[in-house]
This record gives structure tokens, sequence and C-alpha cells, in this order.
């Protein structure tokens, strides 16, 4: 098998993921050998933490595709 590391910038993947402005990618990091890797990443939608006892919450980002694009052709 050929490999080869490959260094993704977190801008890049927030721009092409089309995160929220105020989301920010803090780690990422592999999580299992079946090809999941495990984010942290912070912003304003995600729940509260704090250095006092809360711990970081596992939570699921659900994707809802609002616009509809029509087209109108000739016949």
């Amino acid at each position: 098998m050929k490999q080869g590391y490959v260094r993704i910038t977190n801008r890049l993947i927030k721009e092409v993921l089309g995160f929220p402005v105020d989301w920010e990618i803090v780690a990422i990091r592999p999580s299992s050998y079946d090809g999941v890797s495990c984010m942290l990443i912070s912003g304003s939608d995600f729940p509260e933490t704090s250095n006092y006892g809360r711990a970081i919450k596992d939570v699921e980002i659900i994707i809802h595709k609002e616009a509809v694009k029509f087209e109108v052709r000739e016949r």
C-alpha cells in the first residue's frame, strides 16, 4: 500500500464543510481504526463547558439543507 502524510489546515476543513463563522476547530484526532475521527469544535451552538467540572459533551451535527433551486427550461 502507498501512503503519505498530508497537512490540512483547520481553515480549509471549516470552509469545505461550510461551518458557521463562529465555529472554530480546536483539535482533530483519530478515534478508531474504521476511518472515524473526533473533532473538538467551539462555537455558540455547542453546549456550555467550563474549567470547573463541566465536561465537554459528545454532540452530533445535523445538517439542514434549506435552499431549493428551481430551474425552468423550454420543452
